[in-house]
């Protein structure tokens, strides 16, 4: 009823007439004192009643037919009816002592999450991103594609203020997917393909792209950052706690130096949950990083 009356008619309607409705019933059974029950001899006490569930049921049948055409109140209530899903398959793996939306930590990376949109989303996520996109494929085959084809878009470098100048790749066809292959192989990734690996390793090492970047762990001195194990949870980690090595950006870095900011068991945890992504779907990780209820620590 709130929805069609407004100022004073508001406060009536919210306070002043569930009054009204409530005190006749409560003193209908001190008037209505007659013998009989029959309810032709109660006709307007039960009028009234008939016109309360009348208005009743008529504004509960214009709040749903505004709920189903309301699209933000679907797409609400969709998220809602998610999060109570995994709610309940998170309390299987057994409540915490603080009971209630705490079940929302027993989530893979749940902590790692919230530190990632407290240190990281800011500068990795969205469109004031100041960084490369880390978002649900990130490091994955179509990524590293991509990536490839252009290092200075948006998605990508294109947004810092000159971490790098890498050219797109001239590979196409059956060497990208190799090349791709060996970049993806870094990343400790298991379903591989090793007849492309090895094609990728030769066409790496035999071509441009080792003229400014190194397969050899802990090697310097090249133009371009080392891929030995690019993308892996121990390369991450690393990269995390000391963008500033030579061996990743070097004075060109505009990372923060997280090893100055955060505890060694934090930036594990956000390299494990970073190198989660290269197989996370977007609507998987679109569910996962979807809010949970505000109570929930």
């Amino acid at each position: 009823m709130l929805k069609y009356f407004h100022g004073t008619a508001e406060r009536i309607v919210a306070l002043g007439l569930p009054a009204v409705v409530g005190g006749i019933l409560l003193v209908l059974p001190f008037i209505d004192r007659g013998p009989d029950r029959a309810p032709s001899r109660r006709v307007v006490p039960l009028f009234g009643i008939a016109i309360i569930f009348a208005g009743a049921g008529a504004l509960m049948s214009l709040a749903l037919r505004a709920d189903a055409t309301d699209k933000g109140f679907q797409e609400r209530r969709h998220a809602a009816d998610a999060q109570a899903v995994k709610a309940r398959k998170l309390a299987l793996l057994g409540v915490p002592p603080g009971g209630g939306t705490r079940v929302y930590e027993n989530e893979p990376f749940f902590h790692e999450r919230k530190l990632f949109a407290d240190r990281c989303a800011g500068c990795h996520v969205g469109k004031s991103r100041k960084g490369p996109e880390l978002v649900a494929g990130y490091n994955s085959r179509a990524w590293i594609a991509a990536y490839l084809h252009e290092p200075d878009g948006p998605r990508f470098f294109g947004v810092t203020k000159g971490i790098h100048k890498m050219k797109p790749t001239k590979y196409e066809g059956a060497d990208l997917d190799a090349i791709v292959e060996m970049v993806y192989a870094e990343t400790g990734a298991t379903d591989l393909r090793p007849e492309l690996v090895a094609k990728g390793r030769q066409l790496f090492d035999n071509g441009p792209c080792s003229d400014c970047h190194s397969r050899e762990a802990g090697a310097t001195g090249d133009e371009g950052p080392n891929l030995a194990g690019r993308g892996s949870p121990a390369y991450l980690t690393d990269v995390i706690a000391n963008p500033d090595k030579p061996e990743h950006c070097g004075e060109a870095n505009e990372m923060p130096l997280f090893r100055e900011k955060l505890r060694p068991e934090e930036i594990s945890g956000l390299a494990a949950f970073v190198a989660s992504l290269r197989d996370a779907s977007a609507d998987a990780e679109a569910e996962g990083a979807a809010s949970p209820p505000s109570k929930a620590p």
